[in-house]
């Protein structure tokens, strides 16, 4: 919401609107002239043109309501961004349930760095970047697509991104199913005279391309027919790979990265034939994932205290969790220890089991109160009954029932040259300003 303000001041629009805080971004959308409401109340609302929600909004949110009542016009956050992705020609949407904001922001660094000036919508920051939007010119918008109560089906574009497919967002689509049919469409929505650039890796993923109508390009970490492939794939001290890059078979150069994880290295091969496909050279393509550096709350690195480094990473799926852990393998740091926040009641419950398989490769998880979101407390799922399932599979997770009382136990435990990293969409990151300070 706080890009698309932002793009629409750009713009010169009017904008106003409310959050239930203040943050760094509703400070930075009143530098920038917007009217800025701390609280929800129907007072805020005045005598706009268009009223925009999210769909965390509820029906009975007093602004929403009042907006209803004075029979205004509202549209939710996603008609708006696609009506906005209409108007350029090369519109770009990365979809997939994993590894979306890191693959966007390596597709915007890139064609930054190759001077297309793109226009990009974000949902977390590229470090050096200052907000989630990037303003460009008129041809190139590079959007995160997600596909929450099916958003991305708004979002035409000329060239569509599918990473991968799993069971997610289960509180809206119910079944695994209707995940697969949410993406199926949004694969068939591509332009035809377009590209569809999906993961080889992915069996759900390519079984979602056939509704395609358009070019279908392929990549992979281990597959040498696709289209875009790793091969030789290594890792240095940090974790960082780097790999040689075969396009049809060819050899085209040797792709270092600044980020951590075979999951990057994926992410990395998708950026490249994107931009590729957008008329970027080969050797830009390198040189842009090169000097790639991360987003915020991807693997990032917020500081270390007594030799021992604090990452956190907005990793919130039982697959996430699991890349970010592989990618901390693949580094020198001697403990991996682990705090993790579930995000929902519904997600940890959809996927109980998968997440008690999680963490076998970590030193111990310490596993903190459910991050409630939009939802409501059913009563029928705990952290506590979490960390029973962990200790059933892997015996190295323990139960802590508030932030301080996790980072006082990961500080007890820690040593010097180990890594401590915080996982979950919440607010678990508070732990490594906890520890930091």
């Amino acid at each position: 919401m706080s890009g698309l303000a932002e793009f629409l001041l750009h713009k010169g629009f009017t904008v106003s609107g409310s959050d239930s805080s203040s943050s760094s971004l509703t400070d930075r959308l009143s530098a920038l002239g917007a009217t800025i409401h701390i609280g929800h109340n129907a007072s805020n609302i005045s005598n706009p043109d268009l009223v925009v929600y999210t769909v965390a909004v509820k029906e009975d949110n007093a602004e929403y309501s009042e907006t209803v009542k004075r029979g205004l016009p509202i549209i939710d956050r996603s008609t708006l961004l696609g009506e906005i992705l209409c108007l350029f020609p090369k519109a770009v949407s990365v979809a997939g349930t994993h590894g979306k904001t890191t693959t966007t922001s390596m597709i915007s660094k890139t064609l930054i760095d190759c001077g297309k000036n793109p226009n990009a919508h974000i949902g977390g920051t590229i470090k050096n970047q200052i907000s989630n939007i990037i303003i460009g010119g008129n041809e190139f918008f590079i959007n995160e697509a997600c596909e929450y109560h099916n958003s991305f089906l708004h979002f035409k574009s000329h060239i569509g991104v599918l990473l991968n497919i799993e069971a997610d967002h289960l509180d809206f689509f119910g079944t695994f199913e209707n995940v697969l049919t949410a993406f199926e469409n949004f694969v068939s929505i591509i332009d035809k005279d377009g590209y569809l650039i999906v993961s080889k890796d992915d069996s759900h993923a390519m079984a979602s391309s056939q509704s395609a109508e358009c070019d279908i390009v392929t990549f992979s970490t281990s597959d040498t027919s696709a289209n875009f492939n790793s091969r030789n794939i290594s890792f240095n001290e940090n974790g960082y790979g780097n790999y040689d890059l075969y396009i049809n078979d060819v050899f085209q150069g040797k792709v270092y990265l600044s980020v951590p994880g075979l999951h990057n290295v994926s992410n990395s091969l998708a950026a490249i034939a994107t931009c590729y496909k957008l008329g970027c050279n080969v050797e830009e393509c390198i040189h842009g994932i090169a000097s790639f550096l991360g987003t915020s709350r991807r693997f990032e690195i917020k500081g270390t205290y007594n030799g021992i480094t604090v990452v956190d990473d907005y990793a919130h799926h039982p697959s996430e969790i699991s890349a970010t852990i592989s990618a901390a393998k693949n580094t020198s740091f001697n403990n991996i220890w682990l705090a993790f926040q579930p995000h929902t009641y519904t997600r940890a419950k959809k996927l109980f089991n998968e997440f008690s398989e999680t963490f076998h490769n970590c030193t111990e998880v310490v596993v903190t109160d459910i991050y409630a979101a939009r939802e409501k407390d059913p009563g029928d799922i705990h952290s506590s009954q979490l960390a029973d399932a962990i200790n059933s599979v892997s015996r190295n997770a323990v139960y802590k029932d508030s932030l301080e009382s996790a980072a006082d136990y990961l500080k007890s435990k820690a040593q010097s040259g180990d890594i401590i990293i915080t996982v979950g969409a919440g607010t678990v990151n508070k732990i490594c300003d906890i520890l930091l300070k």
